[in-house]
């Protein structure tokens, strides 16, 4: 039995969530990653990871993004009003990067 259109699909989203967590994570050790890197950390091939992100310079930009969104979510988490407590999470997350 062959899988649906929709399967496929979110196979494809799952694919590709695990090929952009498994560079994020890379980089949360400190260290620039590679396609093949990349892929064998997220239990796929490096073709994969350039049918899903056409390549490895569009997938450091999603990261990137991926970083950034998380850093302003976080920011915004806080509850204090104060600039002060603000610009301190939003550096204590950067530090975490």
């Amino acid at each position: 039995m062959t899988p649906s259109g929709n399967q496929r699909k979110e196979r494809g989203e799952r694919t590709r969530r695990g090929i952009l967590e498994a560079a994020l994570a890379i980089v949360a050790e400190g260290r620039n990653f590679t396609a093949r890197e990349v892929a064998q950390r997220a239990g796929s091939s490096h073709g994969n990871l350039f049918h899903h992100f056409g390549s490895l310079e569009k997938l450091e930009e999603e990261a990137a993004f991926a970083m950034l969104e998380s850093m302003v979510d976080e920011a915004i988490t806080v509850k204090s009003s104060s600039l002060e407590a603000y610009l301190s999470a939003l550096g204590e997350q950067t530090l975490n990067m």
